[in-house]
């Protein structure tokens, strides 16, 4: 039978203690050896059995101090039992893709994670700048080691390692890159190449090929202007369903989207609300056309064909539009991307004069972003665009 957690934790010997574990019946031996806790499992439920073998293996740590201490958890398996922590979702995926991709790689081969050192992860950060081809931002390597921070600490609450080792934190102030954004001009061109994407269609495909690529084109410009028009987030934008459109106010509520798990209200600007009844129209025409019952479900993705199937990746098309834009980027850190829209609804925003102007404060509030953050990565004015409200 499974011990219940609510009993009582077991001394047997002084230095020696018998616990009941979480995931376990059974019982697990505590002890202290010169200031220094190990543990290891006794194997059964049965207490006089876990008894007589703690105290046996209390012996064996007394007269053999040096010897290997259970309870030792390797890199592997220190992985899977902390990703089973993080709620599914972009958290728990974007935390698996990276260490699979940069972290299990180097420190696989450890099978005690107690022989990882802050020496060690000072010569990995040496790696994973050589890497990658421009070498990747401060920001990029703090992101990625917060996993790795995060990672440890959990092994260190687990008792699995003695000393946390060091993670670097890099400073970022003098690389952090202001987001680039579409200027009036840019976005202007942006959507009339859109429209014109919509209209003209592969003239070598099938029929069903067309429509199916005709209706892709047009979730990708409804994509742009709600981005470009709400200060949404790429990834809160494809969680956001039809429950979260509030159409009495022209608004969406978001309910722990994205990343961030963000809640709050968004009032939408007039295109953004028109790109909505359009996906919403879609959709019901579909139904219409084949027969189901027309209504839009709440659990729905907004963010999806007219068929109902939502759509996650849309970076591809909006390459592709980009290019047939013609616009061309000297670096990859300059080119366009989705969330660029974002930052050109807080720019326009900004830097729109008169008593329409929206205040920092307020465009915190919208936008699910700090003050400070706004002021840093979003406010491209300059003294000259009020050189005439200067000179009164």
């Amino acid at each position: 039978m499974p011990i219940p957690l609510a009993k009582t934790s077991r001394r047997v010997a002084p230095g020696l203690v018998l616990k009941p574990q979480r995931d376990s019946p059974n019982w697990q031996a505590h002890a202290c050896i010169k200031g220094k806790v190990q543990r290891r499992s006794t194997g059964t439920s049965d207490i006089k059995i876990a008894e007589q073998r703690a105290l046996k293996w209390l012996s064996d740590l007394k007269t053999n101090p040096a010897a290997k201490p259970a309870g030792i958890i390797s890199w592997a398996q220190l992985a899977d039992r902390y990703l089973l922590t993080l709620p599914e979702g972009a958290k728990r995926d974007y935390h698996a893709e990276t260490l699979a991709r940069h972290f299990t790689p180097v420190f696989q081969v450890h099978a005690d994670i107690r022989q990882i050192t802050s020496g060690q992860i000072l010569d990995y950060m040496v790696l994973r700048r050589k890497k990658s081809n421009p070498e990747p931002l401060p920001q990029t390597l703090n992101r990625e080691n917060t996993v790795l921070r995060q990672m440890l600490k959990f092994a260190q609450a687990h008792e699995w390692i003695d000393k946390l080792p060091v993670v670097p934190f890099l400073a970022e102030a003098l690389t952090r890159r202001r987001r680039r954004d579409f200027t009036a001009e840019e976005y202007l061109l942006l959507r009339q190449t859109a429209i014109k994407r919509i209209r003209h269609l592969p003239a070598d495909k099938s029929m069903a090929e067309q429509r199916h690529i005709k209706h892709q084109r047009q979730l990708l410009y409804d994509v742009i202007q709600l981005l470009a028009n709400s200060g949404l987030r790429v990834d809160e934008l494809r969680s956001v369903s039809w429950r979260c459109v509030d159409w009495a106010n022209g608004d969406i509520i978001l309910e722990r989207a994205g990343k961030r798990r963000s809640n709050r209200r968004l009032v939408l600007m007039r295109p953004a609300i028109r790109a909505l009844l359009r996906l919403a129209k879609r959709r019901q025409n579909w139904q219409q056309i084949n027969s189901e019952p027309v209504m839009l479900h709440s659990d729905e993705k907004i963010i999806a064909l007219p068929s109902g199937r939502a759509v996650r990746q849309l970076d591809t098309g909006f390459d592709l539009l980009l290019k047939a834009c013609g616009f061309r980027y000297t670096e990859a850190i300059n080119k366009h991307a989705l969330t660029s829209l974002r930052h050109t609804y807080a720019t326009r925003a900004l830097t729109r004069k008169g008593t329409n102007k929206i205040s920092t404060h307020v465009l915190s509030l919208q936008m699910g972003t700090s003050e400070r953050m706004i002021r840093a990565h979003y406010g491209h004015d300059s003294i000259e665009d009020y050189r005439e409200e200067l000179r009164g």
